[in-house]
C-alpha cells in the first residue's frame, strides 16, 4: 500500500487511490491536515457501522437532537424570517402537488393504503355511505370538492386501526355524527323526533286559535 501526499493529491489507505486533497476530510491532528481516508471510503464504513449498530445509531442521533436542539430551532427561525417567501404556503404548495404521497401519508394513521382507501371508494361507488350523495363541500384554495372523510370509531386513548374505520362519510354526515357522539341511540331518537315532531301533538288540540294578520308598518 502507497502512502503519499504529493502536493494537491494524496493516496487514500482505505481504496489505495491517489486522488485531490478536496476528496479528504480536514484533520489538524493528521500529517498534512487531512484524514487517512478519502470521504467515500470514510461513507462506506460509516454506513457497514450503522447497519451494524442500529441502536447506538439511533442513541446517537436522540443525544444529538437534544444537545443542539436550541441551536438549531434558533437557526431555523432566523432563517425563516430572512426568507419568509420561502416558506410561504410551502407545505400546501407541497400537498397539492403531491396528492397521492399526502394521502399515502395520512391513511398510514388508520393502517390503510391507498389501494385500501380506492377499494372504499368503489364499494360506496365514490358517494357518502350515509346519505349516497357526493362531497359538496368545496376546497377555497383548489376550487375542488373535498375527498371524503374516512370515518372511524372514536376510543379514547387508543390509535385508530384499518380495524377502527368504517366507511367514507362527506362533511356533513360525519360532523352530524360527531356532534352526535357517535351514540346509536342519540341518533335514533333524533330520527323518531323529525318523524313524530313533539310540537305537532301539543299545537294540533281542537281549541280555537285566533290568527292574527301580519300588519304592516305605518
Amino acid at each position: 500500500m502507497v502512502n503519499c501526499l504529493v502536493s494537491d493529491s494524496k493516496c487514500c489507505v482505505g481504496c489505495s487511490e491517489i486522488k485531490l486533497l478536496s476528496a479528504f476530510t480536514n484533520d489538524q491532528t493528521r500529517p498534512g491536515g487531512k484524514t487517512s481516508k478519502c470521504k467515500d471510503c470514510r461513507r462506506a464504513q460509516r454506513r457497514v457501522w450503522e447497519k451494524a449498530n442500529p441502536v447506538k445509531l439511533k442513541a446517537y442521533a436522540k443525544a444529538s437532537h437534544l444537545r443542539h436542539k436550541k441551536k438549531r430551532n434558533a437557526e431555523s427561525r432566523a432563517y425563516r424570517l430572512k426568507h419568509p417567501e420561502k416558506f410561504e404556503g410551502g407545505a400546501t404548495r407541497w400537498r397539492d402537488n403531491n396528492h397521492d404521497k399526502w394521502r399515502s401519508s395520512n391513511l398510514k394513521k388508520y393502517g390503510l393504503t391507498l389501494d385500501d382507501r380506492k377499494a372504499l371508494e368503489d364499494s360506496q361507488s365514490s358517494v357518502c355511505a350515509i346519505c349516497r350523495k357526493p362531497e359538496t363541500k368545496i376546497c377555497k384554495r383548489t376550487g375542488k370538492p373535498y375527498d371524503l372523510a374516512t370515518d372511524h370509531t372514536h376510543i379514547l386513548g387508543k390509535k385508530p386501526s384499518h380495524e377502527d374505520v368504517r366507511g367514507l362519510l362527506c362533511t356533513m354526515c360525519n360532523h352530524a355524527l360527531g356532534n352526535m357522539k357517535d351514540n346509536p341511540a342519540l341518533l335514533r331518537a333524533a330520527a323518531l323526533y323529525l318523524e313524530s315532531p313533539p310540537a305537532q301533538r301539543v299545537l294540533s288540540t281542537d281549541r280555537a286559535r285566533t290568527i292574527i294578520p301580519f300588519q304592516k308598518a305605518a
